[in-house]
């Protein structure tokens, strides 16, 4: 039997409504995630979960769990998918190919933390503009991956 492959582009809207008690202090971004400082970033990490993981109450959210659930409000709209030819991807100008060695990802998590402290929504690197809440994933993404990679 022969196989057919298929690429598909899959995109949502998120609608995150959270109440402004869910801004973590000091001791909660110790144990937990410390990069998460504003009400925004805890929108993003909600915005995620509901994404990726199919996480939608805040009693199930990694850090939450002992939050009301009538605190935090999530919508997910998914948009029909774009079917892609697997040996035809969109071909973008804008797209760029970005690795990182251990010693970059420690430069671009200083980028990214200036950023944070700046209260800026998106920052440069390497003349690259990132936006503050997708760099946090990446960073997050990144160590995990350097960590395995360390472990073998």
């Amino acid at each position: 039997m022969a196989m057919k492959t298929f690429e598909f582009d899959v995109t949502a809207t998120v609608v995150v409504s959270l109440d402004e008690s869910l801004v973590p202090d000091d001791e909660w971004r110790s144990t937990f995630y410390p990069h998460i400082k504003t009400l925004a970033d805890v929108a993003s990490h909600a915005a995620y979960n509901a994404a990726v993981n199919n996480v939608t109450r805040l009693t199930v959210l990694d850090g939450f769990c002992d939050r009301d659930d009538k605190l935090l409000k999530v919508d997910v709209e998914w948009h029909e998918p774009e079917m892609h030819h697997a040996h035809q991807p969109p071909v973008s100008d804008n797209l760029k190919t970005v690795e990182f060695t251990p010693q970059l990802l420690e430069q671009f998590k200083l980028a990214h933390a200036a950023a944070v402290a700046a209260s800026q929504n998106e920052f440069m690197f390497q003349g690259n503009e990132y936006l503050v809440a997708y760099a946090r994933y990446l960073i997050e993404y990144s160590n995990d991956t350097f960590w395995k990679q360390s472990r073998k």
